[in-house]
């Protein structure tokens, strides 16, 4: 994500939060704000608090270090993540004035803050220059699925016909109690009733079998991971899937992801 000077002066109150209804942040809470995307600041009480910003010799404002900050992060993922963050983290009832405020200073820019399923995502509006990285593979399926949930910071959803496979399992309770957003949906017939690791932890749904003959499944089998890393193929997350000849593709791409997030979604208020 690449903003103007001129955005990152229209964004510093949207991060301090003291003339916009976001989280109102003092001195050491901007240093941890900015700490979680990419810097490695310290505040030092006997030095004035905030870091001296170079070539100035006066103790760093609240609002010179945001700014500062905001420069350095220029053209990383960990810039359009701090404005998640502050959107997320914002009282519900504020959270639409915020959203706007941000976007007011964005959409210019050629991106939006969007609320997609109860959490926010970074669209950029000139998507068809987005490079997107597909991975693929064969072997040790279970071994990259656990790699890259492992690497997951904000939200995990998951539609996955069956899911038996207690390792995967494993690993999404320990993100869940991280304070990731994981949901999981799975098909509601025999196997997963009898075999299937307990989604109720994850905001869980499992979907009925419908149609005439009750074989119209929910066959799909993704993953989405902090709205950017789409998890998908012929692998279920189940036992038998080890033994099989499998498929797993992974796709590093906002697009993609947005487009599954909004299958996701349809698929948990359809039913």
């Amino acid at each position: 994500m690449n903003l103007s000077d001129y955005a990152f002066k229209e964004l510093i109150e949207v991060v301090k939060g003291d003339e916009i209804p976001s989280v109102k942040r003092s001195g050491p809470e901007l240093i941890q704000l900015f700490n979680q995307h990419g810097m490695r600041d310290i505040y030092n009480y006997d030095e004035g608090g905030l870091p001296k910003l170079r070539g100035r010799e006066n103790n760093t404002s609240r609002k010179d270090y945001t700014f500062d900050r905001l420069r350095q992060l220029n053209g990383s993922n960990g810039l359009s993540n701090l404005l998640i963050q502050v959107a997320q983290e914002t009282e519900d009832e504020n959270k639409e004035a915020v959203t706007n405020a941000i976007n007011i200073v964005i959409k210019e820019e050629g991106y939006k803050l969007d609320l997609i399923g109860g959490d926010f995502v970074m669209i950029g509006v000139e998507e068809d220059e987005e490079i997107v990285e597909v991975e693929y593979s064969f072997e040790q399926i279970e071994n990259q699925i656990l790699q890259e949930l492992g690497n997951a910071e904000f939200t995990v959803w998951v539609a996955m016909a069956w899911f038996t496979n207690p390792k995967i399992h494993t690993k999404l309770s320990k993100l869940k109690d991280r304070g990731v957003n994981v949901r999981v949906i799975t098909i509601d017939d025999n196997i997963n009733q009898q075999h299937g690791c307990s989604i109720t932890e994850f905001d869980g749904l499992r979907i009925p079998q419908n149609g005439f003959y009750g074989n119209n499944k929910m066959h799909n089998k993704f993953c989405i991971i902090d709205m950017q890393t789409v998890l998908t193929g012929s692998y279920n997350w189940s036992k038998a899937a080890e033994y099989n000849d499998e498929n797993i593709s992974i796709i590093r791409s906002r697009k993609v992801a947005t487009a599954y997030s909004k299958e996701f979604v349809r698929l948990r208020i359809s039913k």
